[in-house]
């Protein structure tokens, strides 16, 4: 791979690369370090893969919260009648 050769290049100052060889077509040694920059093809697919989920694992977050903050409405109202519930039934102690 291409990655190798260019990695090799600059830790070896001997080895020079002047071009190259890519689908047919002869490419000048300028554009090769470019193209040694390009991840690998398993990486690309993951990263399309990723902004492919992204959209669906927030719209998924979002209906979620709905029934979150209904649970925690409802939690808030039992606890605050707990509370009303509590504070009416204690009286006050003698001394």
């Amino acid at each position: 791979p291409i990655k190798i050769a260019v990695d090799f290049s600059k830790e070896n100052k001997n080895l020079k690369i002047k071009g190259g060889f890519v689908d047919g077509k002869i490419i000048d040694a300028k554009v090769i370090p470019s193209l040694a920059k390009i991840p690998s093809k398993l990486v690309l697919q993951g990263q399309l893969v990723g902004l492919m989920a992204a959209p669906i694992s927030q719209f998924l977050t979002v209906l979620g919260g709905v029934p979150r903050q209904f649970l925690d409405l409802l939690t808030a109202i039992k606890e605050k009648k707990e509370q009303e519930e509590d504070g009416g039934q204690q009286e006050p102690q003698e001394e």
